[in-house]
């Protein structure tokens, strides 16, 4: 398989634009993640795949919960922001309003969705682990629309096509 096929298909598969957070008593993270999907209803279940070399890789696996921000495409900036691999733990909340959960997981403000998770399995993924959270509570923030990443590119929702039945 040549790798760089590969890297241009998936370029052609949008994925909505999530922030992922999570701290301790002592420190607090985030992370852009584009793989962000549902996985089951019963018990109410997401996932998302955070690549071992992150900075966040080890924290956020062995992190009892976590928080998923759903970014509105006005929150480009914010998705820029939390993309940098260069950033220290100190800047990566400098100059953010959060909150922090009792656990101590930041809580990125007006987000269009957050979803707060508790850690319910973590499974191999070749170069990524795959985190799975149950979902324990789900908090609506300003309405919008979501961002769209697509060939590398940030992109807004389009026209309604049709309904589905």
């Amino acid at each position: 398989m040549d790798v760089s096929s590969f890297i241009d298909g998936m370029r052609q598969v949008p994925s909505v634009v999530t922030v992922v957070t999570v701290g301790n008593q002592v420190n607090i993270w985030g992370i852009t993640i584009g793989s962000f999907v549902s996985l089951s209803i019963d018990p109410p279940l997401v996932c998302f795949n955070v690549q071992h070399s992150a900075a966040i890789h080890d924290a956020i696996k062995n992190a009892d919960e976590y928080i998923v921000h759903v970014l509105r495409e006005d929150q480009t900036k914010l998705s820029d922001h939390f993309a940098r691999a260069d950033l220290s733990v100190a800047d990566h909340f400098r100059g953010l309003e959060y909150d922090l959960t009792e656990a101590g997981s930041p809580v990125l403000q007006d987000t269009l969705v957050t979803f707060y998770c508790q850690r319910y399995d973590v499974l191999p993924g070749g170069d990524h682990s795959i985190l799975v959270g149950r979902v324990v509570d789900v908090k609506h923030g300003t309405q919008g629309r979501p961002i769209v990443y697509l060939r590398r590119a940030y992109f807004g929702i389009g026209s309604h096509l049709a309904d589905h039945d």
